[in-house]
């Protein structure tokens, strides 16, 4: 402990402590004041709780998406009637480790049922205060523009396009809080003039946890692996070097092996719903020749009926006889395919996507934000602290050309501020950060739009809003903390954070974020 405060700026330390405490209590009381707000379930809730042996506690067939039924009790399940759309394939998602935590948490805070989601609203809260706090440690600046930066970021949290989820049967905040706490860990890393072993396992072990939360989150790979291999060369001798690099390369490498494990381990019914939802959601609706492309694909044309339908939907397909040979010819490699041979419907798609990234919340028809049992409205939705879902209002004008461009814009000032050699270290580390989240958010767009495509778009859109969105106070962080470079003396760098690009500091901060 002595060693951890003699490493780390005491007055620095406070303030992310502060932080921490801050926020925890501004979203507590944003969750849980004047009473509780979440997510209604649309029916995912089943196939990620089941596997905890748990069922929600409402009334026979009253509608879950209405009003939001928080307490979930045990259940026995038999045959099929558990895993995914009943299929009987277990889904798996890291974000049963948090359920698991919230079934423990629910009897210490006196909550009914054997799982509760306000114990769960409870943890989310406190991974979220805990990593806007360690982004106060490792931001580069004064202390109160790292804090304004902060404040920003914890903003993202509260407004209830992201904030909805923390009370809710979905796997998104286990993706969205390891999203977040990939930035205080890539600055880190970023940061340190030789990183050590333990930096590069804290990234591959949250990027991991972000991966296996649900499978579009795949996407994450390719940036966390270059991220890894993004090293300034290392000072030392030059086995140190090596054994550093090999070290990384050989981290890469077992990170593409689990997330290939986890990706081929999802049902195999989920593989069927995307093609299906791509291929009659997607593609037919906006076919000038619906019957063609069902021919490229290999399909019965007279399937061409079934554009523009769902899987489950009464009107659907699946049940004919001329989709038997569906599953085998229609993949996620010839879907890929397709659009690359039609490169004309690829401005479509584009600005379908688009149009579902612009929304920052969900539609308001979508599902009820009230707990059941408060004697609130049903289908009433939760608006308070509203910032980015009012921001993001602006792209909605034209979403191809304002988002897009927006993600040029940063794009381009990140590069300037990573590659501009007279910033300091830390400068350029949110210059980095900001360049991962960018290609994060790019990535992201295209594994939604070529699984699910245009079906619930707007809710697999967040993890693309969440890092667009994330990129946007550190533009502020990165861009003043450059234009006052050379206009300070080193006093007020050492001041006011020199001292974290030094190694012992960078290589300590986890551990002080954590006393």
């Amino acid at each position: 402990m002595r060693r951890v405060l003699d490493a780390i700026d005491r007055y620095q330390l406070l303030v992310a402590v502060g932080t921490t405490v801050l926020w925890g209590a501004i979203l507590v009381v944003r969750v849980f004041l004047p009473h509780p707000v979440g997510l209604g379930d649309q029916d995912d809730g089943h196939r990620l709780f089941c596997e905890l042996g748990l069922r929600d506690d409402r009334p026979w067939q009253a509608p879950g998406n209405e009003l939001v039924y928080p307490t979930w009790v045990e259940h026995r399940y038999y045959g099929e009637t558990c895993g995914a759309n009943g299929t009987g394939e277990a889904y798996y998602s890291s974000h049963l480790a948090l359920l698991r935590l919230a079934r423990m948490l629910t009897p210490v805070l006196g909550l009914p049922g054997a799982l509760d989601l306000r114990a769960l609203a409870v943890i989310c809260i406190a991974i979220v205060a805990f990593a806007l706090g360690w982004l106060v440690a490792v931001l580069p600046g004064r202390v109160a523009l790292r804090f304004v930066v902060v404040s920003a970021i914890g903003l993202l949290f509260a407004d209830p396009g992201v904030a909805g989820y923390f009370i809710s049967p979905y796997s998104e905040p286990a993706a969205l809080l390891s999203v977040l706490l990939l930035c205080p860990a890539l600055l880190m890393f970023f940061r340190a003039d030789r990183p050590q072993w333990h930096h590069y396992l804290l990234v591959a072990s949250i990027a991991a946890f972000a991966i296996a939360s649900k499978t579009q989150m795949i996407s994450l790979l390719p940036v966390i692996v270059v991220a890894l291999l993004w090293n300034r060369r290392a000072a030392g001798a030059h086995r140190a070097q090596r054994l550093t690099r090999g070290f990384a390369v050989m981290l890469a490498l077992g990170l593409a092996a689990v997330s290939g494990l986890y990706f081929t381990s999802q049902p195999q019914r989920f593989t069927m719903v995307n093609a299906y939802n791509q291929v009659f959601g997607t593609i037919l609706p906006t076919s000038p020749d619906p019957a063609g492309d069902l021919e490229w694909f290999g399909l019965d044309p007279a399937l061409a009926s079934g554009s523009g339908t769902h899987i489950l939907s009464e009107d659907s397909v699946a049940t004919d006889p001329a989709y038997a040979e569906f599953t085998e010819k229609v993949t996620p490699a010839e879907i890929a395919l397709f659009y690359l041979t039609h490169p004309a419907r690829l401005p479509g798609l584009v600005g379908t996507g688009m149009e579902g990234a612009a929304e920052f919340r969900l539609p308001d028809d979508y599902a009820g934000s009230n707990l059941a049992g408060s004697g609130l409205p049903a289908t009433q939705i939760d608006h308070r602290m509203e910032s980015y879902t009012f921001a993001f209002t602006a792209f909605e004008v034209a979403p191809a050309v304002l988002l897009g461009g927006y993600w040029l814009v940063a794009l381009i000032v990140f590069l300037t501020v990573t590659y501009h050699r007279a910033d300091e270290p830390g400068v350029q580390a949110v210059g980095k950060l900001g360049l991962a989240l960018i290609a994060a958010a790019f990535i992201q767009f295209w594994a939604v739009m070529l699984s699910d495509g245009r079906s619930d778009l707007v809710k697999h859109m967040i993890v693309v809003n969440v890092c667009t969105a994330l990129t946007m106070p550190l533009l502020l962080a990165a861009w003043l903390n450059r234009k006052r470079r050379g206009t300070e003396g080193e006093e007020q760098q050492e001041r006011t954070g020199g001292e974290a690009d030094r190694e012992p500091v960078a290589a300590s901060v986890p551990a002080a974020a954590s006393v």
